[in-house]
């Protein structure tokens, strides 16, 4: 989601800051245990509820039309011709497992267009409306916002499919006629972008960071491009789109690099082969190095040894110039890498307590200070900035809260399996859950359904409406119990979520021959009955179960104490009375932070 939400009065082009937001990891299928290639989003807004949306596929009439709505702040935009079929939708893969994330950067904020048809919510839900392979979804993004403009701001997408994984940082150029980067160049409808291909052994990831630095431009070809805004059988007009291709792996617009210079983000003299995408056009700023890079970092982290290298990135000790990143003494600092090679083969399982990472056991655990409390809590509450004073002196120093990836203000959160060794209508599957990825549910979702849960349906509650039947609200109660007593309470979360993983897990094997099974028989209606149901009976199930937990949790540690459990059940006396609860003492830490700050007045005399 955005770094900044366009405000209602978005015709004039006013934006509203917000907290950084949204984490992306990706795998590719000879990094992973199964050979998928996978996905995950943790789709992080204060203003987001989760739930999951679904969107058919459709034949089209000639001339018909598709509403084109900002994902923020559901704006109209305008509409564009549809094409004559579009593909099932459902969250963000599409039926022929296509899958597309992301995360917003910002930049230079006069790039925004603000006559534009098309956002970045929007050029991901066209795409998978309309792709059938990742490069497909790269050329009708890239196409859209060349024929319709970019209304949004510097963004970073992930897009996968069976086989392969990319990664494309995107910008705007402006208003069309309006003056642009402080007045160097002047605003042309598009977008800059480059697009670069994973190797199949290695993860990647982006954080609100533009990810992209110098990329492979030894052999580029400049190609004229087909018209994929739709596929072959559109009744759209064809035309044909300039780009650069480097191999099969890497892709650039055109004047992708001219622009830059145009824009003074890069030397009139600078060699091409040289350019640094990032470095142009990313924010350049303490926060989006610690608290966005720094994401990527952890994630690396856990994958593989030696990430230390790279902290000194991501702790910006480096500043960029025209030799790369270079520290205050003028030695080189080494750029976190677009992708690594992981140490051993990755689980759904590994990329969802990935999505939960709070920097544990590194130099920035968030468990580890004084604003964890007692009970070691891994989340700080907003503003993520701070200074010790709030009506102190201006020039007083300016602390932060750490940015880990996960994060109490995530609206949904999914990893996708894109698994190519069975049929598109089983091998499409989303592990999803909605709100704080440490304590969501990660319910299976396969695309081949012909309706969403009950208890993800969109309209079944919002942000500002409560449901007893909402995942989102059943996991919201648990998380609000969960974080004031984290270290206690996670170990009865756990409990619950590790069982119902196990369950998923276990029955993946069945549920994935039963409906091969009837696929390959024909019964492909029957097919989709079956993972219909199959999806709405376990994600129920899950709220429900969840229900009941955050009862447990309520009644287990009611005013401070922990009640006594045997067999099960809580404990009571022989006359039915409530047996005496514990009261487990706080931390040591935290009695000698108490004693620092008022031991003179507890002390007892």
């Amino acid at each position: 989601m955005n770094k900044r939400i366009i405000a209602a009065a978005v015709l004039s082009a006013a934006i509203v800051p917000v907290t950084l937001a949204c984490t992306n990891l990706l795998v590719g299928k000879k990094a992973s245990v199964n050979g998928s290639t996978m996905i995950s989003y943790n789709a992080d807004s204060h203003q987001l509820y989760g739930d999951l949306q679904f969107t058919p596929a459709a034949d089209h009439q000639v001339g018909e039309m598709r509403q084109v709505i900002d994902w923020d702040s559901q704006r109209p935009l305008g509409q564009i011709p549809q094409p004559a079929h579009t593909y099932r939708v459902v969250g963000n893969q599409n039926e022929w497992q296509v899958t597309i994330g992301e995360s917003t950067w910002g930049g230079d904020l006069s790039l925004m267009d603000t006559t534009a048809i098309v956002d970045y919510g929007s050029l991901m839900y066209i795409a998978l409306e309309r792709s059938r392979t990742a490069r497909e979804a790269i050329d009708v993004m890239t196409q859209l916002v060349e024929e319709y403009g970019y209304a949004s701001e510097g963004e970073t997408f992930s897009i996968g499919d069976p086989n392969e994984i990319w990664v494309m940082d995107l910008i705007g150029k402006g208003t069309p006629g309006a003056p642009i980067c402080e007045g160097k160049a002047t605003g042309q409808k598009g977008a800059v972008w480059v697009a670069r291909l994973i190797p199949e052994d290695c993860i990647s990831g982006h954080a609100n960071q533009a990810r992209i630095h110098t990329f492979p431009q030894v052999g580029r070809k400049l190609k004229k491009v087909t018209s994929v805004i739709n596929y072959p059988g559109s009744n759209l007009k064809t035309k044909k789109y300039l780009r650069y291709e480097v191999g099969d792996s890497c892709y650039f617009s055109a004047d992708l690099i001219s622009f830059a210079r145009q824009c003074g983000k890069y030397a009139v003299d600078g060699e091409d082969q040289n350019f640094d995408f990032a470095m142009a056009f990313g924010e350049q700023d303490y926060s989006s190095y610690r608290g966005c890079d720094g994401r990527v970092w952890a994630w690396y982290n856990r994958c593989a040894k030696g990430m230390d290298r790279y902290f000194p990135f991501v702790d910006m000790q480096g500043k960029p110039s025209a030799h790369g990143y270079v520290n205050d003494k003028g030695e080189q600092v080494e750029i976190l890498p677009l992708y690594i090679k992981p140490d051993k083969k990755i689980s759904h399982l590994d990329v969802q307590a990935a999505m939960a990472d709070h920097f544990e056991g590194t130099p920035w655990d968030m468990t580890q200070d004084v604003g964890a409390g007692p009970f070691k809590v891994p989340y700080r509450w907003r503003p993520m900035h701070w200074k010790v004073e709030a009506d102190g002196p201006k020039d007083a120093p300016t602390y932060l809260h750490e940015r880990a990836i996960g994060t109490q203000q995530t609206g949904f959160t999914f990893v996708a399996e894109m698994r190519g060794w069975l049929p598109r209508e089983v091998g499409s599957k989303t592990w999803f859950g909605v709100d704080d990825a440490a304590t969501a549910l990660y319910v299976p979702i396969y695309n081949n359904v012909s309706a969403v849960p009950e208890c993800l349906r969109p309209g079944n509650g919002d942000l500002l409406t409560f449901s007893w039947t909402s995942l989102f609200w059943m996991t919201s109660w648990v998380s609000q119990q969960r974080y004031t007593r984290w270290s206690d309470m996670s170990i009865d979360v756990e409990a619950v979520r590790d069982s119902l993983f196990a369950r998923w897990d276990k029955q993946e094997a069945e549920v994935d021959a039963h409906a091969k099974a009837l696929i390959e028989a024909g019964n492909e209606a029957e097919a989709t009955k079956y993972l219909t149901g199959y999806c709405a009976t376990e994600a129920n199930a899950a709220t429900a179960c969840y229900k009941d937990l955050a009862v447990y949790l309520l009644v287990k540690y009611l005013d401070g104490n922990i009640k006594k459990e045997k067999d099960g059940k809580f404990q009571r006396t022989q006359w039915g009375v409530p047996v005496s609860p514990m009261q487990p003492r706080y931390s040591d830490d935290f009695y000698r932070a108490i004693v620092r700050q008022r031991g003179d007045e507890l002390l007892v005399k």
